[in-house]
């Protein structure tokens, strides 16, 4: 398959959630993408999805729209729970691989460069239990651009 942008979009997601097992809500798939794209330490992926400011910082439609794709192709499951914050009732979901999903990427991690795999890997691990506030946080601090519209800033 060649590696056109639609590829390597589907790719940092699925490989994003391989490597998170469980993303807890579009936003944190949203703030992840963008630092790898950001910081992550390969090209591969520096410029996959095009990021503007928004509500919560950095927003890609383009993400939005590939993750759809994904839930409904049926390689990520989304997992719809409620959560209480500042006393409101949300409803979200929580993102992770179908067995279809964990073959695909058992396709992709044969495909990509080893290299690529463990750039990725080592860049998203260690994200792997924090909490949304702490990324976002993160994310305004280190990009004020991307969090001009964020919580009125």
């Amino acid at each position: 398959m060649s590696d056109t942008l639609q590829q390597r979009q589907r790719d940092i997601l699925l490989l994003i959630a391989h490597f998170m097992r469980r993303v807890s809500g579009k936003t944190k798939f949203q703030k992840l993408a963008f630092l790898l794209q950001r910081e992550g330490k390969t090209q591969a992926f520096a410029a996959a999805f095009t990021f503007e400011a928004y509500y919560y910082g950095p927003y890609s439609d383009e993400l939005n729209q590939t993750l759809a794709q994904l839930v409904g192709e049926g390689l990520i499951n989304p997992n719809p729970y409620v959560f209480v914050t500042e006393g409101k009732s949300q409803l979200t979901s929580s993102f992770f691989l179908s067995d279809t999903g964990n073959e695909e990427v058992r396709q992709i991690l044969i495909r990509l460069p080893k290299e690529v795999v463990w750039s990725i890997q080592s860049f998203i691990e260690p994200l792997r239990f924090e909490p949304l506030s702490r990324i976002l946080e993160y994310v305004y601090r280190k990009y004020p651009e991307m969090a001009k519209n964020a919580n009125g800033r």
